[in-house]
């Protein structure tokens, strides 16, 4: 078996199977029944059942939903957010054993190393040497090529490379540890961390047994090694097998070191398949390790499935029959986010070509009656069945009548079977086609369609056959036919529904039944309920003044219809940043009786601004709105300001020097200042300047008479558009004397 498939050993149950008898049973008289010779099962599906399928996550990434996304669809109710993950995770290597040979292995051409260290004394290793740990009597031995080096315990083995490699240097290297007599294969090379070994009494074989954990650091090391999916898959499922794993982990690190084991974790399918470098350098491993780095939010921290604010057992399986289990249903305890749901990916040839529909399987008539505790059987009445579809209880019945029944589990086990979906011979329909709608919700505009699609599996019987679209009535609940269509070669079906009104309806999609002869008959199935919402618009119709006074900021009115529904709505005034190129919040304003709003805004800079009016989506069911969240047309406000003129003088009559500024000196540079003054009754022009680079100018006068004469100092605008300029022109009136 695969290595990525095998946490689907740890306990069966899920999906669809059915069942045919190679004799069929008269229905005479009990001492005229004929006991057929054996019964035939196929199925779908492998694994528990409970939690994430690891074929349907890869059936929705490849359908581009993320990580994140396919996460809580099958944690039901949880969240992927951020936790703190970067403790020290014990992972057993050996436990009940008697000894584990090691040697340190390079990497690179630089020479690896590897020390021992037992108590106070240090055994050295290179590349050359094999050493031995093993329990001997109540004693635990050290040997280096065959020679007793040390003896005690707990003891300590540290190689180069690592995060803490003690003296051994940085050359890349892994620590080759196995508790078998050879160096052979590859899946007990690890990279990271350290081992810690100890010799113990255990009362479980009543003698002193070898223990071994590498403690690794679940952010990364850890998680680089599991081996749970291939790493050829799409990297949204890569990513989401990383986060179970990490919060399937936490939990187990959060309950504390286990006595026995001496470990937080196993390293098989008693909790997750670690299988140290092999993964991250076998085929493709480099994916793999991208999608741990890729779920690490910081150092301390990467995202994990979170219930109520602590990392949920986030169970993940290989496949479904179409559904998942309800955790109680399997283990008898009710987990809130272990909850069944839709895994129609499951059922897919193209996700999963071994187990969408496995068999035959034959089991002879002495198995089925031992598994029952029969003498023989004759009949079985799998009608009992859970929420996903697998078999509650089983019931046979022997040729003299006996009936004897065992739960799902239990007759899966005894039978050897893959799965809980199976049916009795000559039972009217066996499996039942999946429905299944690519959308849960539907939303679209009045007047323009509202597309419904999915899919319909399996896809060899659903190819050409006929699909029913169905409305439920609000007011009675009850469904009737709307229209129907074909589905096509690939299990695919579109259905369009315009209408010219907002309205929330609610759809399924029924197939019908299906009969090729014998086994391939399929029950008619109907998909989860599809909400669809026809919203309207907002009508709205900002306008605004043309020009703004100086140093003010733009006042955005406007209205809002339809009046009834708009009538106390917020409106939300955004400005466009042409620099990050968003929208940004410049103001707001609630709609009055009439439909009306007025919005302040403020923060607008000189120039040309642009600005919408957003109305946010209303009268929401479930996510889907009456009236959907609408941006009105862009309008433009010229937002000015005047330039500002400060000047003095000096100087006797008939001569005088002026001096000022013009501010903002960026925009002012070069402008022309025109000083006039007021002599003999009248103003007259007596002079220019010029402003600097710095915005000052200075303008010498003559011809003045006076001591304290009234003056003028003008500046045109600047940065105009159609006759508004940015910045607008100033005339500073000052009187200056002179001596």
């Amino acid at each position: 078996m695969n290595r990525w498939i095998s946490r689907a050993f740890a306990l069966l149950s899920v999906p669809a199977v059915f069942v045919s008898i190679l004799a069929v049973p008269a229905p005479a008289q009990a001492a005229t029944v004929s006991v057929p010779n054996s019964f035939t099962f196929t199925g779908s599906g492998w694994g528990h059942g409970i939690g994430m399928s690891q074929v349907g996550a890869r059936g929705q990434a490849a359908e581009g939903r993320t990580a994140k996304q396919i996460l809580e669809y099958y944690y039901t109710g949880a969240s992927v957010a951020s936790f703190r993950d970067d403790m020290d995770l014990r992972v057993s290597m050996a436990y009940l054993k008697t000894s584990m040979r090691m040697r340190v292995e390079g990497l690179t051409s630089t020479p690896a190393r590897a020390t021992i260290v037992v108590g106070t004394k240090t055994v050295k290793l290179t590349e050359k040497d094999v050493a031995v740990i093993s329990v001997v009597g109540t004693q635990t031995q050290v040997k280096r090529n065959g020679v007793l080096v040390a003896t005690g315990s707990p003891i300590v083995v540290r190689w180069s490379g690592t995060r803490n490699p003690g003296a051994n240097g940085s050359a890349p290297a892994v620590l080759n540890a196995t508790t078998a007599r050879t160096f052979d294969g590859d899946g007990h090379r690890y990279r990271y961390g350290k081992f810690e070994l100890r010799g113990k009494y255990s009362s479980v074989v009543k003698r002193t047994t070898l223990t071994a954990v590498n403690v690794v650091r679940l952010h990364d090391e850890y998680l680089k090694g599991v081996a749970e999916v291939p790493s050829s898959w799409p990297e949204a499922s890569l990513q989401a097998q990383v986060v179970a794993a990490r919060s399937y982990a936490l939990v187990k690190y959060r309950a504390g070191v286990r006595g026995g084991c001496w470990c937080h974790v196993f390293k098989d399918t008693r909790d997750l398949v670690f299988a140290g470098y092999l993964k991250e350098s076998s085929y493709m491993g480099e994916r793999w390790a991208a999608a741990v780095k890729a779920t690490n939010v910081s150092a301390t921290s990467s995202q994990t499935v979170l219930f109520q604010g602590a990392p949920a057992q986030a169970f993940f399986f290989h496949s479904t029959g179409g559904r998942t289990q309800n955790s109680e249903d399997v283990w008898g305890e009710k987990v809130p986010y272990l909850r069944s749901v839709d895994d129609h990916w499951s059922l897919d040839p193209k996700y999963d070509s071994s187990f969408a529909l496995w068999g035959p399987k034959v089991r002879t008539q002495s198995t089925v009656a031992s598994a029952f505790g029969l003498p023989n059987v004759v009949r079985l009445d799998l009608s009992d069945r859970y929420a996903s579809g697998s078999v509650r209880t089983a019931k046979a019945w022997s040729s003299t009548g006996v009936m004897k029944s065992l739960a799902g589990g239990t007759a899966t086990s005894r039978l050897s079977l893959l799965s809980r979906w199976y049916h009795v011979p000559g039972s009217t329909p066996v499996p039942s086609f999946t429905v299944a709608p690519t959308s849960v919700a539907v939303q679209s505009i009045v007047g323009a369609r509202a597309a419904m699609t999915g899919r319909v599996l399996p896809v060899k019987r659903a190819a050409g056959s006929t699909v029913i679209l169905q409305r439920k009535s609000a007011v009675t609940g009850t469904w009737s036919n709307v229209t129907k269509t074909t589905v096509s070669a690939t299990g695919t079906f579109t259905f369009s529904r315009p209408s010219s009104i907002a309205v929330r309806q609610t759809y399924r999609v029924v197939k019908g039944p299906v009969n090729c002869g014998g086994n391939c008959f399929y029950k008619g199935s109907s998909s989860r309920a599809i909400a669809v919402a026809f919203a309207n618009k907002w009508a709205v119709a900002p306008a605004a003044v043309s020009r703004i006074v100086a140093q003010t900021q733009p006042v955005i009115r406007g209205t809002v219809a339809p009046l009834n529904v708009a009538a106390g709505s917020t409106v939300a005034v955004q400005r466009w940043n042409p620099t990050t190129k968003t929208w940004v919040r410049a103001g707001s304003a609630v709609v009055d009786a009439s439909g009306r709003f007025t919005a302040p805004t403020a923060g607008s800079p000189v120039g040309v601004n642009k600005f919408s009016v957003l109305l946010p989506k209303r009268d929401c069911v479930a996510g889907l709105c009456m009236y959907r969240e609408t941006r009105s047309a862009v309008v433009s406000v010229h937002v000015t300001k005047p330039f500002v003129v400060t000047a003095a003088g000096k100087g006797a009559s008939g001569r005088v020097v002026v001096a000022g500024s013009v501010s903002p000196a960026a925009v002012s540079k070069g402008k022309t200042v025109r000083v006039s003054a007021y002599q003999r009754g009248r103003w007259i022009q007596v002079g220019t300047a010029t402003v600097t680079s710095t915005g000052t100018f200075r303008a010498t006068i003559t011809r003045i008479a006076g001591k304290s004469v009234p003056f003028k100092f003008a500046v045109t605008g600047s940065l105009c558009v159609n006759g508004t300029c940015s910045y607008t022109a100033t005339t500073l009136a000052k009187s200056l004397t002179f001596v």
